[in-house]
Parts: structure tokens; sequence; C-alpha cells
């Protein structure tokens, strides 16, 4: 267990400078599509990005529960934007429940408790490199951890024969 909230601090101090970064092109137009979503607005109708629309609507649940995303918040003598704030906090959120996915995984092919220790800290951390995802949430970095759904699933319907595993993984493989 101290491994693992060793490895999520380790994620964090890689994740913090994402917190205070302005938004980049990508989240702008996220965020413009989710802007359009919030005043009922239809994606690829109303405003285009080539992107899935999950990542549009899940930047609209976002943004849905600050109502000013561009005010500054204090925290310390730092003043990142609420929205920053929000959406890296939930991006990291996210990277730690892949970490976990992955961990499962690493756990269902045998592998040692060291093995999985290493399987959720890389994880966690490498998917919060500034340098690999200078914005945060990505469209690539959401489709991980149903990506690593589908093995589970997969791996479970195998071990229990139960075909209701299979649909489980082809949801997955659809979102």
């Amino acid at each position: 267990m101290l491994g693992l909230v060793a490895s999520a601090l380790l994620a964090l101090l890689v994740k913090a400078p994402q917190f205070l970064a302005p938004m980049g092109q990508d989240q702008g137009l996220y965020h413009t599509v989710a802007q359009e979503i919030l005043r009922g607005g239809v994606p690829y109708r109303d405003a285009w990005d080539p992107k899935p629309p999950a990542v549009f609507y899940t930047h609209a649940a976002l943004l849905s529960v600050v109502s000013d995303p561009w005010r500054a918040c204090q925290v310390g003598s730092l003043q990142p934007r609420c929205g920053t704030l929000l959406f890296q906090a939930t991006d990291f959120l996210y990277s730690l429940v892949l970490g976990g996915l992955v961990l499962l995984l690493s756990r269902r092919f045998g592998f040692s408790a060291a093995a999985r220790l290493l399987a959720f800290g890389f994880t966690a951390t490498f998917v919060n490199l500034a340098r690999l995802d200078p914005e945060g949430s990505t469209p690539e970095k959401y489709a991980l951890a149903p990506a690593v759904g589908v093995l589970l699933a997969g791996l479970t319907a195998i071990d229990s024969g139960k075909r209701r595993w299979l649909l489980a993984a082809r949801v997955l493989s659809a979102v």
C-alpha cells in the first residue's frame, strides 16, 4: 500500500506543472465545442473538431460545474485558472484509475507484487509526463482505460465462460 501511495505522489509531482499551464490549442477546441453543447448545440453540426464525441461531452460535464472556468483561483501564492485546476485534477484522477486497471491486469497475468507496483507506478507517472501530454486530457489518454478494460473483460470471459463478459468487452471496445 505504501508503494502505491508513493507511486501516486510521484505521478502528482510529475503532473504538478500542468496545473499552472495555460490552456493549449486542443483544450481550447474541446472548450469551444463543450460550450456549444452546454448551450444546446450538437457536436459536428454546430462546432467541429475530428475528436470522438466523448471528449466533448466529458469536457462539457466538467465545464458545467465551474461557473467561470477563466476565474483565477488562489492556491498559496499562485493563481491558476479554476477551470484548469478542475480539468487537470480530473485528468490526474483518471490516470490513477488507469494505473489501477493496469494493476488489475498485471495481477491477472500473475505478475509479482513488485511487478504490479511497477506497472501501476509507470502507468500513473508516464501518462502524466508533460512532454507526452502537455495539455492534459487527450482523447488518446481517454482511450487507454477502455482498452485495458477490454483485456480484463476478455480474460474474465475466458476464465468464467460467461458470455456477458464478452458483451462488456464489446461495449468497452466501442467506447
